[in-house]
């Protein structure tokens, strides 16, 4: 028997048009259904981290229930979750927060709300104002005094001089003692040795005077300019010192 052959037509143009279409049609149908699969796992996640966060609101856990409502709202978008934020950031303290998500509520919000929103937006905002930063406490320094650098040292060198007009003094009484020992008396004449204690007699005493002439001097000074800073500039008063020397010394007498 002869073998029949079947006849087959060559792909045309209408028939690859046709199987270009049906590829596109599947392909499109396929993509669609992962959008829909991911959207229906998006929203459910969306619904777990709402019901999560209804729940740490109710147990006062609101910086938790708003971390689990953000998130809840940036995959669903559902503007509800805008309103239960507001709650959230109002009872956390963040009042102007609260007033800024409550603001993007009312976009959305039905007609028959928008009083109510609004009554409690002006209710958060005059609350602000009734909230006074606390002020901070600034501690003002007083300036500091500059140190008495010249009076201190016109002071220690009085003082210096002084103890010096001591000691020499001292030294003078001492010759004069010595001296007296190599005189004989009143009427009689005194030896050579005695001669050489008086010399250092006089000139001891002569130092002892102008260590003390000195050092009264400087210590008056010193004194006195210490006064003077401390006197009030609107009043000045004057400051007289007087040093006289005396049978004993020297004697300062000061006016303040």
């Amino acid at each position: 028997m002869e073998e029949r052959k079947r006849y087959q037509r060559p792909l045309g143009g209408r028939t690859l048009k046709r199987w270009v279409l049906r590829v596109l049609f599947f392909g499109i149908c396929a993509l669609g259904l992962q959008v829909d699969a991911r959207a229906e796992s998006e929203d459910e996640r969306a619904r777990y981290l709402f019901d999560n966060g209804h729940q740490l609101y109710m147990e006062g856990r609101y910086e938790d229930a708003l971390a689990a409502w953000t998130e809840a709202y940036d995959l669903s978008r559902r503007p509800l979750i805008l309103y239960n934020m507001a709650n959230a950031y109002e009872r956390n303290g963040q009042v102007r927060k609260a007033i800024s998500v409550l603001n993007r509520y009312r976009a959305y919000a039905q007609p028959d709300e928008q009083e109510v929103i609004l009554r409690r937006i002006k209710n958060m905002e005059h609350r602000l104002t009734l909230i006074q930063p606390p002020q901070a406490s600034v501690a003002v320094q007083e300036p500091l005094q500059p140190f008495p650098t010249a009076e201190v040292a016109l002071l220690g060198t009085g003082a210096i001089a002084i103890v010096s007009g001591v000691l020499l003094g001292s030294g003078a009484k001492n010759q004069g003692t010595q001296a007296a020992l190599y005189c004989g008396g009143q009427g009689l004449p005194c030896t050579s040795m005695a001669a050489d204690f008086l010399k250092k007699e006089r000139r001891y005493a002569l130092g002892a005077d102008l260590c003390f002439i000195a050092g009264g001097l400087a210590t008056a000074t010193g004194i006195g300019l210490l006064v003077l800073k401390k006197s009030d500039t609107s009043s000045p008063e004057t400051v007289r010192v007087q040093v006289s020397p005396s049978a004993t010394g020297l004697v300062m007498n000061g006016t303040f």
